[in-house]
């Protein structure tokens, strides 16, 4: 080989390293920034669920209070008990709180099923970084799809069952949202 034409290949060469480590730049400069989009959304997934919880909050005190609201069950208690009149034409305060509480633990249980995607989501980012094993189903695009399906309907879980134990019947959230408007006098949007 002569000396130019090692020459001409060792600037290819060179050209090479050269062209390789700026695509290597562009892509780790890529790489961080969305790994820096994953985290900031990661975090902004587990900020979003406290209100969630809130409001579940708020309905179960909403519940407990309608709940404190029955007259006792009580010898001295009773004939105030004659004297106590349903506020509601659909249903009676203590069947409506208990349906309540049976709302809350249906949001809870949607809350749960987010919290364990985040932390599915979680584990796998940290699993990049070595420090524990891919979760099963994370790099899945269908299992991903299904997750966020669920995000996507959970708003609509109205067509969760509400079990009433005593009727021993069901009743879908919808019907209670829809009872709860007659109730109120609220048209429904």
């Amino acid at each position: 080989m002569s000396a130019s034409n090692t020459a001409r290949h060792a600037r290819a060469a060179l050209m090479d390293i050269y062209r390789a480590e700026r695509s290597w730049d562009g892509w780790n400069e890529d790489g961080v920034a969305i790994a820096n989009d994953l985290v900031n959304l990661l975090l902004q997934m587990r900020n979003s669920q406290e209100p969630a919880n809130r409001q579940i909050d708020r309905m179960q005190t909403a519940a407990e209070s309608m709940l404190k609201l029955l007259p006792l069950d009580d010898q001295e208690s009773r004939h105030l008990a004659a004297l106590f009149e349903e506020p509601f034409a659909l249903g009676s305060l203590k069947w409506y709180a208990e349906r309540a509480l049976t709302v809350c633990d249906v949001y809870r249980q949607a809350v749960l099923m987010r919290e364990e995607h985040i932390d599915t989501i979680d584990n796998t980012i940290s699993s990049f970084e070595g420090t524990c094993d891919v979760p099963s189903g994370a790099l899945d695009s269908d299992t991903q799809l299904v997750y966020l399906s669920m995000w996507l309907h959970s708003p609509g879980l109205q067509n969760a069952k509400l079990m009433d134990a005593r009727s021993n019947s069901t009743l879908m959230l919808a019907d209670y949202d829809d009872m709860l408007r007659v109730e109120l006098g609220i048209e429904k949007v």
